[in-house]
């Protein structure tokens, strides 16, 4: 019976510390996509989803890394889809 609690606790501090690794790689790739550093920000995002999806938590808080993964994921796509602005510049 002991051994079973211990992993159910176990359990829930692997869940906790889970999301807070997903708040994590999200807030860090939003910064990173405002700093112009594209791949790194898509590779936090694939990290982010790749780990909530193995979290287990609570409704409330899904939902709300999700809508956050959300606007990271829109963002990116944003930033994939912007123009490139060429500047030519001549020589002095």
């Amino acid at each position: 019976m002991q051994a079973r609690l211990s992993l159910s606790e176990l359990r829930r501090r692997t869940d906790r510390q889970l999301l807070v690794l997903v708040r994590g790689e999200i807030e860090k790739s939003l910064k990173l996509i405002r700093h112009d550093s594209s791949p790194e920000a898509e590779a936090g995002y694939a990290k982010a989803r790749t780990l909530l999806s193995i979290a287990r938590a609570p409704e409330q808080e899904r939902a709300r890394l999700e809508a956050r993964l959300e606007e990271l994921r829109a963002a990116l796509e944003g930033r994939r889809n912007a123009p490139m602005v060429c500047r030519q510049y001549t020589a002095a």
